[in-house]
């Protein structure tokens, strides 16, 4: 066996890390190519024997093996996840993607923590506090603007229970932006005063029935309609306009 030949693709050399109280041991070569904090630690003379065996592994302290064990599964996915189908799928939760994109964060994994992004921007569905939040621990910053253009259009309403999550400061500035945006004028109509805008008829639509009295035209949802002189209650002063309302 001495003369062997070595095949360098598949000749790994394990690393031994300790995380809470649970040893993995994987190949150190992902960790070089995919972290320049790992590749610099790596670098660095030791006569240690940190890291090379299961008795001496390298220990990360401050750490969850849970969320370490979800970076693993994304660094070292299985021929299971790849050969499954036409997408890659590593059946992780928003949970344990949120623990990937952490971890590739401090640790500089730039390719794994774009990845990371993707997945949780396309694949799964967050609410704009939550957004707003993760975007500030995380320093994603389309996540910050996207979770405050939200709140600001009154895609979400903010309660009591959301001011400690988003913070007192961000609910404050969220408001302001808020009530210093310019806002379409609403309208109360009288639903008498709705006229067909296909003929001169001066008739509201039938009762329960969206058809005209005159031209018997049947209206369907997203209509036009013409609003005439006299029929808005606030908002725009009272001159003819034509409007979109959708039947209900």
């Amino acid at each position: 066996m001495a003369d062997a030949e070595h095949n360098m693709n598949f000749l790994w050399d394990l690393v031994f890390f300790k995380v809470e109280e649970m040893v993995f041991a994987r190949p150190r070569g992902e960790f070089e190519r995919s972290s320049e904090v790992f590749a610099d630690m790596f670098r660095l003379p030791s006569g240690s024997p940190e890291g090379h065996d299961e008795e001496h592994p390298i220990v990360l302290e401050g750490y969850k093996a849970e969320e370490f064990n979800c970076l693993l599964k994304v660094m070292y996915p299985t021929s299971y996840y790849l050969i499954s189908g036409t997408n890659i799928d590593l059946h992780l939760v928003k949970e344990e993607w949120i623990s990937v994109l952490k971890l590739s964060t401090i640790w500089n994994m730039s390719q794994i923590r774009e990845y990371a992004i993707h997945r949780l921007s396309t694949d799964l569905t967050m609410v704009p506090i939550e957004k707003i939040q993760l975007a500030r621990v995380h320093k994603v910053s389309k996540w910050l603007e996207e979770g405050i253009v939200s709140l600001v259009n009154g895609d979400h309403r903010l309660t009591c229970e959301d001011l400690p999550m988003l913070g007192y400061d961000m609910a404050t500035l969220v408001l302001l932006i808020r009530d210093q945006s310019p806002k379409p004028a609403a309208l109360r109509i009288n639903k008498n005063s709705i006229k067909c805008a296909y003929c001169s008829s001066s008739n509201t639509l039938l009762k329960g029935n969206h058809t005209c009295r005159n031209c018997r035209r049947i209206l369907v949802e997203d209509e036009e309609f013409s609003l005439l002189a006299g029929s808005i209650v606030t908002g725009i002063p009272s001159e003819p306009q034509v409007i979109i309302l959708t039947l209900e």
